[in-house]
């Protein structure tokens, strides 16, 4: 037994719904949008505390590398204690800024506001018509599509009188799209309602939400939660910063030494791609065809088409004159036993045709590059002491269970982290139905890995 699997420690007071979105569902502020691959705040404070009972203090500075909805953020500054935070998707960038300028409005110029909407946006006729791309085209019926134009025109207005009333109204009805659409986000691809007629698909998604009665509900669920906020808490805002970006570049603009506590949840190795289940919301945002392409290629190495970045990184980290720690994360990846044996198996798995992408071998070995010289960076930024909260998820192809949690912490140890517990959650995650009829059904494990500095 290798000494990370050692580390291994089921922990009972962890499940499922705790590292998932489902127990946000009805919690103020993060109920705004289903963001499914968000973990819940429950599980946020879960670490907090036990921080707290470890060393004795409260943190003062966290770190989310990986914001997605800003879970760790919000939660953080409902506690008062700053909080950093990195995301590439402007889908999560959009929802932890709207959650910023509920501290900027007040409740009755709030509701003035969606009063004065929900009585006149029907009857503009200045409308803002949704700009599809490739992935969105003819994802609505078209009466909700003219009524989400209107409302958008309507709503433009407060942009420049307003701005922070402006994303609390437009954060309204991005988060509604999918309940509006005829389409239903599964997994890692979006399903088409037969009505669409995109393709030869029987999917029937049922009744399809009517605009007008869903923004209402959505507009009175944020006038509730920007009411709940008490006079005192406005300055909370302050402690919360998110940065727009790849965290494999823009954790290099924060200082060093300085966070006592890294909690994250990064993409998981298993081809999930983000721009095409979040392909409405990036075509409300604007995004084009071209830069959702761009976009992808910019994601964490998890998907099939990630082109390899490590000649960039090589350039990019020479340019910072960190030649020295690039090398050095090149060798731990290179001598990590475990990780190469998965690739070797992958490499031949995908010579023999037994792999349904030849590309997975590629994906994985990038995915451990990348996350290795974004550990050695994280290392950096953090105080002596220090704690990091990883949730992640073991992943499996052709039947062979690739274990992310031992190999990423073998190689955080290498690069300087104590690999101090490996928490296993009582029940992991089934393999997948195509997997199953294959192999048969394997749990794979789904973890949190707590590292300290």
């Amino acid at each position: 037994m290798s000494a990370k699997k050692e580390k291994l420690l089921v922990n009972n007071d962890l499940n499922r719904g705790l590292v998932s979105f489902q127990d946000n569902r009805d919690k103020p502020f993060v109920r705004w949008m289903k963001y499914r691959e968000g973990f819940s705040e429950k599980i946020v404070q879960y670490f907090i505390e036990h921080y707290e009972k470890e060393t004795s203090h409260k943190p003062k500075n966290i770190l989310d590398p990986f914001v997605g909805s800003g879970t760790t953020l919000n939660v953080a500054s409902s506690l008062g204690i700053k909080s950093d935070g990195i995301e590439l998707m402007p889908v999560g960038t959009k929802i932890v800024e709207a959650r910023k300028a509920a501290y900027e409005v007040s409740k009755h110029e709030l509701i003035s506001a969606v009063q004065e909407t929900l009585l006149n946006y029907r009857k503009n006729d200045q409308q803002n018509i949704f700009t599809h791309n490739k992935l969105t085209e003819g994802a609505f019926p078209k009466s909700n599509a003219d009524k989400l134009s209107k409302y958008r025109g309507y709503i433009a207005k407060y942009q420049e009188q307003n701005e922070p009333l402006f994303k609390l109204l437009d954060v309204a009805s991005f988060s509604i799209l999918e309940e509006i659409s005829y389409t239903r986000k599964d997994g890692q691809f979006i399903r088409w309602d037969h009505r669409a007629n995109k393709g030869k698909g029987k999917f029937d998604k049922g009744e399809i939400s009517d605009f007008n009665d869903l923004i209402q509900k959505k507009l009175k669920e944020i006038v509730e939660d920007v009411s709940s906020i008490e006079q005192t808490d406005t300055n909370k805002k302050a402690l919360l910063n998110i940065i727009s970006g790849s965290s494999l570049y823009k954790i290099n603009q924060i200082e060093n030494n300085t966070f006592d506590m890294c909690i994250t949840s990064p993409p998981y190795c298993n081809r999930y791609d983000y721009t095409r289940t979040y392909a409405l919301e990036l075509a409300y945002l604007g995004l084009t065809n071209e830069s959702v392409k761009q976009l992808r290629q910019e994601l964490l190495s998890c998907t099939v088409e990630n082109r390899e970045k490590v000649e960039h990184l090589k350039s990019y980290y020479h340019g910072m004159g960190r030649d020295n720690d690039f090398e050095r994360v090149l060798s731990v990846v290179s001598k990590n036993r475990k990780l190469q044996n998965s690739l070797s198996f992958l490499k031949q798995a995908a010579e023999s045709g037994e792999l349904n992408n030849p590309n997975i071998h590629r994906m994985v070995k990038n995915y451990f590059f990348e996350m290795s010289l974004l550990i050695e960076t994280i290392f950096q930024k953090m105080k002596v002491g220090s704690k990091f909260y990883m949730v992640n998820d073991n992943v499996q192809y052709c039947g062979r269970e690739i274990e992310v949690d031992i190999i990423l912490s073998g190689m955080a140890e290498e690069l300087g982290f104590e690999v101090e517990v490996i928490w296993v959650l009582p029940k992991g995650k089934g393999n997948s139905s195509q997997q199953m009829g294959i192999h048969g059904r394997n749990e794979i494990r789904k973890c949190v890995y707590v590292w300290k500095k």
